[in-house]
């Protein structure tokens, strides 16, 4: 008699990351469950929906798990430019922290083990000289980045009592077709033909493809060796800014326009973007500037080394299908 396929558990699976790894998921010869509280948003076919009113709904999460062999957590509250503040931490905890508590807790009522949370890169901090590695120790400064180290910290803490068996990764900006507004601006900027600012700036920062986070997350679930570790995830390769753009202006055949200025004006822009930024709407803040100045890098040798998981997918292959993606949307 056959064997009954794996059901795999997706909780925010109608999302950006969550509609990848169910395709790939589903290709790999998982059944899988989306766990979502929107009842008319597209899964890809072949999901099985699950509604849920939140991440409260305790009931509803061990409905849900009941018969999975494991859970992917990507459901919570993301991470927004602007919501910085000291304010806006209560709400990220509720969502990110006791959300995963809730989802801990109904995986042990519904007697399933073997959990992937997608954390971030943002619990280390905003930047690094050097990539960040095991024995870096974590420094968010943000709500968000808070706020997922302390869900790192309650799924560790069930571990640690034999309640789940998880592998936490830590992500890095994700970008693939149909990325966030972050990605998508910084395509359009380059395929309107604005100059900008960037052409002196000497950074590196770790990025990954869609594509390559759901492979991740598909081989950690497969290797027994990564039950209650830590790994960082990215394309394998760190990318400067420049180069970035470069990139991009090379998938779309028209070349990127960039100048040189200096980094004190860069940020003396960025200062004065967040002070008029609290009347008017701007294009620019010290948050953006940092993030497309600074370092934010990570060395993903380890899980490599745990696991043998290699990204699929290389930075151009990513980018290829990403600005791909980008002139399709704007044709249509």
């Amino acid at each position: 008699m056959a064997r009954e396929p794996a059901l795999l558990a997706i909780t925010g699976a109608s999302g950006f990351i969550g509609r990848e790894l169910s395709r790939q998921a589903l290709l790999q010869g998982y059944r899988v469950r989306g766990v979502v509280r929107d009842a008319i948003q597209p899964l890809p076919d072949g999901v099985e929906r699950s509604l849920i009113e939140g991440l409260d709904d305790c009931a509803g999460l061990e409905h849900a798990f009941a018969g999975a062999s494991a859970v992917v957590h990507l459901a919570g509250r993301v991470h927004l430019l602007g919501a910085t503040g000291p304010e806006a931490l209560p709400a990220f905890r509720r969502d990110n922290v006791e959300g995963t508590r809730n989802v801990v807790q109904a995986m042990a009522a519904a007697n399933v083990r073997r959990l992937v949370f997608a954390s971030s890169i943002k619990v280390m901090g905003e930047e690094s000289p050097s990539p960040y590695t095991d024995s870096s120790v974590p420094s968010p400064v943000d709500p968000y980045g808070i706020s997922k180290l302390e869900a790192e910290a309650v799924i560790r803490e069930a571990g640690d009592h034999g309640a789940v068996e998880a592998t936490i990764l830590r992500l890095p900006l994700v970008y693939g077709p149909a990325a966030t507004a972050n990605v998508r601006r910084l395509v359009s900027l380059v395929a309107r033909g604005i100059p900008l600012p960037f052409s002196g700036v000497r950074n590196q920062r770790s990025l990954v493809y869609l594509g390559n986070v759901a492979h991740a997350m598909l081989c950690v679930l497969k290797s027994a060796a990564a039950a209650g570790e830590t790994f960082f995830v990215d394309d394998g390769e760190p990318i400067s800014t420049p180069d970035l753009l470069h990139l991009i202006g090379e998938m779309m055949g028209r070349p990127a326009r960039l100048f040189y200025c200096p980094g004190v004006f860069l940020h003396l822009m960025g200062g004065i973007g967040d002070l008029l930024g609290k009347v008017i709407p701007m294009p620019i803040s010290s948050a953006e500037v940092q993030r497309l100045t600074g370092s934010l890098a990570v060395d993903t040798q380890r899980l490599e080394r745990v696991t043998g998981c290699r990204p699929p997918s290389t930075t151009r292959d990513g980018w290829r299908a990403t600005v791909q993606w980008f002139q399709h949307a704007r044709a249509k």
